[in-house]
């Protein structure tokens, strides 16, 4: 099975990432399995600004575990030069207003996909 062109373990563990990062109430909301970019949305900017940080960072730090570089890219991507993570922030919130009913760690599963290439996960990614 595959899960926006991931592997279902590969989504499983990316999943499983952004989910164990964020904090109550935060939490009760983001990991409900109905959540959708419209109700990240509904959240103030400063909290989307987080959610993003975390989750890209979360996705970073597990990816640089493997030796392929690609947690490296992650990080050039969102925390680069000066100003990346605001130019990350509104690609990823224009985004979320183009595909509202999905789920938003596909969207940023799938921006990180276009901006580093397909996921060196050893079952496929």
């Amino acid at each position: 099975m595959r899960i926006n062109g991931l592997s279902a373990r590969g989504a499983a563990i990316l999943f499983c990432a952004f989910g164990a990062i964020q904090t109550p109430p935060i939490a009760a909301q983001a990991n409900d399995p109905g959540f959708t970019a419209a109700d990240l949305l509904k959240w103030s900017e400063e909290g989307r600004n987080s959610y993003f940080n975390t989750a890209v960072g979360m996705m970073g730090a597990v990816m640089s575990q493997d030796q392929s570089g690609y947690g490296t890219c992650i990080g050039e991507w969102y925390f680069g030069q000066s100003g990346d993570a605001q130019k990350a922030n509104a690609e990823l919130t224009g985004l979320l207003a183009r595909f509202p009913g999905y789920d938003p760690r596909g969207i940023i599963i799938s921006v990180v996909r276009q901006k580093c290439g397909a996921l060196p996960l050893k079952n496929g990614g």
